[in-house]
């Protein structure tokens, strides 16, 4: 039994073939894809972390600022 049918297009927006999946491998496919997708997802998120943690580390604390009641922001 053909679970999917995937069909090839050319440049001329022609079609050149229809591939078509067996359950198993439309299986393995799909895995895959999803095992790609979520190790992307988490590396960026590893990265988009380490940005804000470098940046966090650049900016003053609060004893490090200076405060003057009477000065206004």
């Amino acid at each position: 039994m053909r679970i999917l049918e995937v069909p090839l297009i050319d440049k001329d927006d022609n079609i050149t073939a229809i591939v078509q999946l067996k359950m198993e491998e439309a299986q393995t496919l799909l895995q895959f894809a999803l095992n790609f997708l979520a190790s992307s997802g988490l590396a960026v998120n590893y990265a988009i972390k380490d940005k804000i943690d470098e940046e966090a580390d650049d900016r003053p604390t609060q004893l490090d600022m200076d405060f003057d009641p009477t000065k206004l922001n």
